[in-house]
């Protein structure tokens, strides 16, 4: 029996996530599977964007130093926008834009920096890698299960999963960095 996802399943793709938990995490994973079914991904905020690397351990480390000084904060999500360039349904992010950024800034350096292909803005996707003729239709029910959603339309972004991905593009957790910072 072969137990998937193993050591030789995963790739060199790492990135730092926030998963999405409560009311609006749930809402935000049936938003994800109604709207692209064979997405795997949980409802998460990235702090750093997928990218390759040569030590995981080393990353580990570095990211184990920087965690113990930064302390929870609040994240606000606004609605269902879209990046036209590349065509990805996202949620926008108000109140806790600038942390987010701030902290992309900081671990974006020494073993895990990395040349993104987009300037980083803090987001959370819903829907990617949709054909361009349905774009149109899934952004208006993304828009229209959004107004409908009477709960929470926040979070509290408290630690850091760094997580890998395999080669079937399924996230797997590797290290949880818990804030500590007053």
């Amino acid at each position: 029996m072969h137990c998937w996802p193993g050591p030789a399943d995963r790739i060199n793709s790492f990135a730092l996530v926030s998963y999405i938990a409560g009311p609006l995490g749930l809402f935000l994973n049936e938003l994800r599977s109604e709207l692209v079914p064979e997405s795997l991904a949980q409802a998460h905020v990235s702090v750093l964007p997928p990218r390759e690397m040569d030590s995981e351990k080393v990353a580990e480390a570095q990211l184990a130093r920087t965690f113990p000084t930064v302390a929870p904060f609040r994240v606000e999500v606004t609605g269902i926008e879209v990046f036209e360039s590349t065509g990805v349904i996202y949620v926008g992010i108000g109140a806790g834009w600038a942390e987010l950024k701030r902290l992309h800034d900081l671990v974006n350096a020494d073993a895990l920096q990395f040349n993104e292909c987009f300037e980083y803005r803090p987001h959370i996707t819903i829907a990617q890698g949709i054909c361009p003729d349905e774009l149109p239709p899934l952004t208006e029910i993304a828009r229209q299960r959004w107004a409908e959603y009477s709960g929470p339309r926040w979070f509290l972004l408290d630690r850091l999963i760094f997580v890998q991905n395999t080669a079937r593009n399924s996230w797997m957790d590797l290290a949880q960095f818990a804030f500590q910072g007053t």
